[in-house]
């Protein structure tokens, strides 16, 4: 078969970390073509298209890959799936992209659904399962943020549109900056933010768990740096092993069947304590430290999932 990446410049990506990069080792490996673009190559003419360039992958080498041959526009269709893993931020470029997309859908596999990625905010689409997350709020009035602090004591306050631990806050009762703090996140009461409730078990790191068509297929925690409040990896959290325990299963069950209506094949959930933090939708990370860890190969886990999903399809690739 035949696999398109939409990806971040390839220079730019950590071979030793990167997901979309074991994906396509992993393809690979099993023997199918892989093909990379940027959001930029592609395009609709009489059908949606991309011009894409056929590359090699030796993660452990330097330099890690090697074009094979010349970009060449060819019809989405060629490709017996699409993975959309250009990393945020959620801009007008990336929903632009999603129409793109989901005009692609007919004939390839497109991970995750264009219209599942323009709908399930990462930061919002928890709120979609009140009885599993802490006490949330997702507003832009100053006013309403303060008085949920005032009930509350400590929050978390983050943007609905970064990524990485990218603008997360913390609010406490009494702190001299946060109107500051409120004007520099909100934009003066301009744009949405989720505020939530502070879990104290942060300290102690929360877990990512790893969702492939509906199932739990690796987790590990997240610990934070010792001088900082946030458990992204990106920003210097280190990892450890876990397992999911019965509050946790519960919460991938709960998860199952509307990430399936929407089109989310591939999910990255957070859970702090029993509450469900995040959704990770876009460029969900993580699958390298469950290898690492001693967990299941998820990349490889992946490609068996878009073989098997692909049988039966319309073979142009």
């Amino acid at each position: 078969m035949r696999l398109l990446f939409v990806i971040d410049p390839i220079t730019k990506l950590k071979p030793a970390q990167d997901t979309a990069l074991a994906f396509m080792a992993a393809a690979q490996l099993r023997g199918h073509e892989v093909y990379a673009v940027r959001t930029k190559d592609l395009f609709v003419e009489n059908g949606p298209g991309a011009r894409a360039r056929r590359l090699e992958l030796q993660l452990d080498a330097k330099p890690f890959f090697r074009w094979l041959g010349e970009p060449e526009a060819r019809p989405t269709k060629d490709f017996a799936a699409i993975f959309m893993r250009r990393d945020p931020p959620f801009d007008m470029d990336y929903i632009f992209t999603t129409y793109v997309l989901s005009l692609a859908q007919p004939h390839s596999l497109v991970i995750n659904d264009p219209r599942g990625l323009r709908d399930c905010n990462e930061k919002a689409y928890i709120l979609r399962f009140p009885e599993l997350i802490p006490p949330s709020l997702m507003t832009k009035n100053a006013n309403h943020i303060r008085d949920f602090l005032q009930r509350h004591r400590e929050a978390v306050i983050k943007p609905l549109d970064g990524k990485g631990g990218e603008g997360i806050l913390k609010l406490t009762v009494g702190d001299l900056n946060v109107n500051s703090m409120l004007e520099l996140l909100t934009r003066y009461e301009s744009r949405y933010v989720m505020v939530q409730k502070y879990v104290p078990q942060a300290l102690q790191g929360d877990k990512r768990v790893l969702i492939l068509d509906g199932e739990p297929v690796g987790t590990f925690v997240r610990i934070p740096a010792g001088d900082d409040l946030r458990g992204n990896m990106s920003v210097g959290a280190t990892v450890a092993s876990a397992e999911l325990n019965p509050r946790d299963l519960e919460i991938c069950q709960r998860l199952a069947p509307q990430l399936a209506a929407d089109g989310i094949v591939f999910a990255g959930i957070d859970i702090l304590g029993p509450s469900l933090t995040e959704i990770n939708v876009t460029s969900p990370t993580g699958v390298r430290e469950v290898k690492a860890l001693g967990g299941a190969d998820v990349a490889e886990l992946m490609i068996q999932w878009v073989e098997r999903a692909s049988l039966g399809r319309e073979k142009r690739w």
